[in-house]
């Protein structure tokens, strides 16, 4: 139901029945009186004024509210300039967004305890203020309110949180003697214009947790924190040159410690004021030298932030390490001084946003003994890695879409190198520089074209995965069951890539191996001989075969599984013979109409067959019986009888249908 009622100029509208708020828009109360006010349903809670043409709200509107409405909101009305809150008044919640609000005044009041002014000409905390005993929330918001007597709290019993953020306060003031504001917890002033703090005005805020003084203009904190109870203290984007803590009160519950983009020229000093910090920031200042020993006495440090400074000079010594420290970041620094500095302990670095187009000799050279594993990611300005010979490190992980080119010199150390993701088109022509290499992981780049030979002089090498490439040939000149490839290579993963044809001839000098896997390609034609006889798993599924002719392959004796799933077959594959070990063949999703049992009369091992989702209408057994050792056929969504076809397999075959 929507009840709306026009009158002159304004707009009265309580939305359906589940909504408590209606709203009263371009309401002049002075021509057209403020009789609608009488009409506001008793289901309604909350009302917004909006557009109101009026110079003053006071009791003429505020106290004609029924004793239901609760919540008021005043909003985008630039005709209020003063509001006077009656004493007789059952609203709990005042909002004023939007208005040329410079003057407002409270009876005395015990139902108001929130009030919130946004975006308003107010340029003082207004001093009856004290006259609300129950206000437990104040904000003041986007005003020019430039000084603050933070005395005006002290007599609010209830008040918790005060948000000033966002005005043009440049100087704070108080009664440092007096102990007031008893619940007071939070404390915000971001975004003014303060230059100078002195925190003794705010000792006598006793219970203060949160004190936020970001986005200003502070140079000088003048005196010590007083307040023990503070637990988050936000100092950020500041203009401080120093911080000394000595003179602050031990601070046990502040765990996070934020003073980044300021202008600090050393570690604050002291920190141990604040035994149980966990993370400091100190990103974005002039920090030039660091000495780890100053956060040794943090016991519950575990994140130390110095990213973006100028430092030159980094020490740190093991045993002063802070026990529970986790990590130092220490990202967007130049030179190569903080390779100095990498603790024994370490066998990973992990390298983000690096700001380099060439890493070579100048990162690789510099990389401590103890460390295995260099990791690249993040770092949208690397192109080319070229990796020296005198190293020590032995795996290479990058993750590196701007990456085009590698390179590799002679006696490299290396035995892993997994390429995540890159920009290369080619398989760099210098891995046959590595000759300990045993795993080449290059997948989500642009390969098109894989020549095996390249892998033929790499005796180690055991595994190679391309996965996720856009790969359509692959070749091997002059390969042949006779000649040999060097290669220990005996898994090859060629999955998800754009393969249409594959010959099986082209793996006959890689005798060893054992895995290759066409999974998720486009392939058609599988053609040729196939001579590998240690192949133990050779994975089609998730391609286009409409046909495969097993006669021209040797006999697989390890093959014990063949997986031909999501293809479209349309006749069982000849000569499955050649694979005398299979005991599970998967068909399923392909476009059989016709199955001739014989075909599989001579796999002695046979024990299942999946014919799931085809369009199988007839079942021919043929001369030869069924393998005495098939134990379930899956027949599922086919154009079957079970009576049918039970008739054709011995009893002890469970038939799926």
């Amino acid at each position: 139901l929507l009840l709306a009622t026009h009158i002159a100029a304004f707009q009265f509208i309580c939305f359906d029945r589940s909504s408590t708020e209606c709203s009263l828009t371009n309401l002049y109360p002075e021509r057209e009186g403020t009789f609608v006010l009488q009409h506001i349903p008793e289901r309604a809670n909350a009302l917004t004024f909006s557009r109101l043409i009026a110079t003053t709200v006071d009791h003429t509107i505020l106290a004609q509210l029924a004793p239901f409405i609760t919540y008021v909101r005043v909003n985008d009305s630039v005709c209020v300039t003063n509001v006077i809150v009656p004493g007789n008044t059952t609203i709990g919640q005042l909002f004023i967004t939007k208005t040329r609000l410079s003057a407002i005044s409270f009876e005395k009041n015990e139902i108001l305890y929130l009030l919130s002014i946004e975006k308003a000409h107010l340029t003082h905390i207004p001093p009856t203020l004290t006259n609300l005993k129950n206000l437990s929330c104040i904000k003041i918001n986007h005003t020019p309110l430039q000084q603050l007597d933070v005395s005006h709290f002290c007599h609010l019993l209830h008040l918790q949180i005060v948000d000033l953020n966002h005005n043009q306060i440049y100087f704070i003031s108080g009664q440092q003697n007096t102990d007031c504001g008893p619940l007071l917890v939070e404390i915000w002033l971001t975004n003014n214009r303060l230059k100078k703090i002195n925190p003794n005005v705010f000792v006598p805020f006793s219970r203060l947790e949160s004190f936020t003084l970001s986005n200003n203009m502070i140079q000088t904190i003048s005196g010590g924190l007083k307040n023990a109870r503070i637990s988050d203290l936000l100092l950020s984007h500041n203009v401080l040159s120093q911080l000394d803590l000595c003179e602050w009160t031990p601070i046990p519950n502040l765990t996070n410690l934020y003073i980044e983009n300021n202008q600090l020229t050393n570690v604050p000093k002291c920190l141990e004021r604040m035994s149980n910090l966990q993370v400091i920031n100190l990103e974005h200042n002039q920090l030039q030298t660091v000495s780890i020993d100053v956060f040794r006495e943090l016991k519950q440090l575990q994140y130390i932030r110095l990213s973006w400074n100028p430092i030159v000079w980094l020490e740190i010594h093991e045993h002063a390490l802070p026990p529970s420290l986790r990590k130092v970041d220490v990202r967007y620094m130049e030179g190569a001084f903080l390779f100095n500095h990498v603790p024994e302990q370490t066998d990973i670095i992990d390298f983000k946003n690096l700001i380099l187009a060439v890493v070579d000799g100048t990162i690789f050279s510099n990389i401590p003994p103890m460390v295995s594993t260099l990791s690249f990611s993040g770092s949208s300005a690397v192109r080319v890695i070229a990796v020296p010979k005198n190293i020590s490190f032995t795996e290479i992980i990058a993750t590196e879409p701007s990456l085009v080119r590698m390179r590799f010199e002679k006696n490299c150390t290396l035995l892993r190198l997994l390429v995540m993701q890159s920009s290369m088109a080619t398989i760099p022509p210098t891995l046959v520089n590595l000759p300990n290499l045993t795993f080449v992981k290059l997948s989500s780049s642009f390969i098109e074209q894989i020549n095996l030979e390249q892998f033929c002089n790499m005796p180690k090498l055991t595994s190679v995965n391309f996965r996720y490439n856009v790969i359509t040939t692959i070749s091997f000149r002059n390969s042949s069951a006779t000649s040999r490839c060097g290669s220990a290579l005996d898994k090859l993963i060629l999955g998800n890539n754009k393969i249409r044809v594959v010959n099986m001839t082209v793996f006959a000098s890689l005798r060893e191996l054992r895995i290759i896997d066409f999974e998720d390609n486009l392939i058609e034609i599988v053609e040729g001989r196939f001579t590998n006889t240690k192949v133990a798993s050779l994975i089609l599924s998730n391609n286009n075969l409409l046909a495969i002719d097993l006669c021209q392959w040797d006999t697989m004796p390890l093959i014990n599984s063949i997986s031909f799933y999501k293809n479209s077959l349309q006749q069982i594959p000849k000569c499955l013979g050649r694979l005398p070990s299979l005991k599970f063949i998967n068909f399923n999703q392909n476009k059989l109409t016709r199955i001739t049992i014989e075909a599989f009369a001579m796999l002695k091992e046979l024990r299942s067959l999946f014919f799931t989702n085809n369009a199988i209408r007839t079942i021919v057994t043929g001369r030869r019986p069924v393998p005495a050792s098939l134990q379930e056929i899956f027949l599922e969504n086919n154009f079957l009888i079970l009576a049918n076809v039970s008739k054709l397999f011995p009893s002890t075959v469970k038939i799926y249908i």
